[in-house]
């Protein structure tokens, strides 16, 4: 989902105070040095106050949500629109889940799913395509009332009649996958009886290994930061990790954005925090990004601004014009933040510029 929200991305946490440094009295008629400007520490991982999550310390995408708000709001009513009944008015993902699993996604309390993203990004780049492409190490945590392990491994069964689905233990938990399937494949578990994990085998047991208190949970800089922007609904923490090839242009620039050629911009944030929040008919997205430096942000925002406002003009949407104009962006120091509000007929407007350019980039150039 963070996908569809990053056109309208906002958060403008208070900024830091400025502290006036008063230098004292001299003798002499020499003018006081004046200090180097200090730019704002990049977040670094540190405890952070105890949560109930299984997603895992170190998790380079972490995402949770609060279902029954997300889905009472009239402003996801066009996505929730495809996700139900799908593009072409069959079946969408959310109804083929629940016909495979007898579980309502309305009925759902709590969702949290971690993903690794250099693994991710490296699919990307393939397009999942070829016998050397695994996936990218994935877990889900669904929580609610009524789910049963039982129920569930029939209900996949019946869906699945080509495939056995088969229990092996793991610190006292039982992962399920079906016989047949390669390793790192689809496979689940119950971490108690109203906790359903989906995902990788890799992923969920390193969720796993968190609900038996093997591995400590996610309690770094990037939750304390979403933290910080308030209540949320749906929230989202990217850590850029180390190491990932540059995409950009140029190429080898320093701090290049290993994912500008999917044009996100020309310089990563080292860590990116979205929150957003559904207050009646509006939806308020907040987002917050860190950078190396000072001046690293201010290319970041200025890249971002242009690159909006170009979107706006050759775009015809007035939607999209509307959320753009409407997007405050602001830096302080290292930070940098977005602000917007999103209704029901923005989100329509989001939902067709991203087919849009769905069917632009799937479109086949001619021999």
């Amino acid at each position: 989902m963070s996908v569809l929200f990053a056109i309208a991305c906002g958060s403008d946490p208070t900024p830091t105070p400025v502290v006036t440094i008063v230098p004292p009295p001299t003798p002499t008629a020499r003018p006081t040095p004046t200090p180097p400007p200090t730019a704002t520490p990049v977040p670094t991982l540190r405890p952070a106050p105890a949560r109930e999550s299984y997603i895992p310390e170190g998790a380079t995408i972490a995402v949770d949500a609060r279902p029954p708000d997300v889905f009472r709001s009239p402003v996801m009513e066009p996505l929730l629109g495809l996700l139900f009944e799908g593009a072409g008015g069959g079946a969408g993902f959310f109804s083929e889940f629940e016909s495979d699993t007898g579980i309502s996604v309305r009925s759902l309390d709590f969702m949290e799913m971690h993903l690794d993203f250099g693994d991710a990004f490296a699919v990307a780049m393939t397009g999942g395509e070829g016998p050397e492409t695994e996936l990218p190490d994935l877990g889900i945590a669904l929580r609610g009332d009524g789910l049963n392990e039982g129920d569930f491994v029939s209900r996949l069964q019946q869906a699945n009649p080509g495939v056995e689905f088969k229990a092996t233990a793991y610190r006292g938990y039982r992962i399920y996958s079906g016989v047949g399937q390669l390793t790192g494949g689809f496979t689940f578990s119950f971490a108690d009886r109203d906790t359903l994990l989906l995902g990788t085998t890799d992923g969920i047991k390193a969720m796993l290994d968190v609900a038996s208190g093997a591995a400590p949970q996610i309690s770094g800089e990037g939750m304390r930061v979403l933290d910080s922007l308030g209540d949320r609904d749906f929230g989202i923490i990217l850590l850029m990790p180390d190491g990932l090839p540059d995409t950009s242009a140029e190429g080898g620039d320093a701090g290049a954005n290993p994912l500008a050629a999917f044009g996100l911009g020309a310089v990563a944030p080292q860590v990116t925090v979205m929150a957003l929040r559904f207050e009646g008919r509006v939806m308020r997205v907040r987002t917050l990004e860190f950078y190396e430096d000072e001046s690293v942000a201010a290319s970041a925002r200025e890249y971002n601004e242009g690159t909006m406002a170009m979107v706006g003009s050759m775009f015809g949407s007035p939607g999209i014009r509307a959320l753009i104009a409407d997007t405050d962006i602001r830096q302080d120091g290292n930070r940098v933040s977005y602000t917007a509000s999103v209704d029901q007929s923005g989100m329509a407007a989001i939902l067709d510029f991203l087919s849009f350019f769905t069917e632009l980039a799937s479109a086949q150039p001619e021999s």
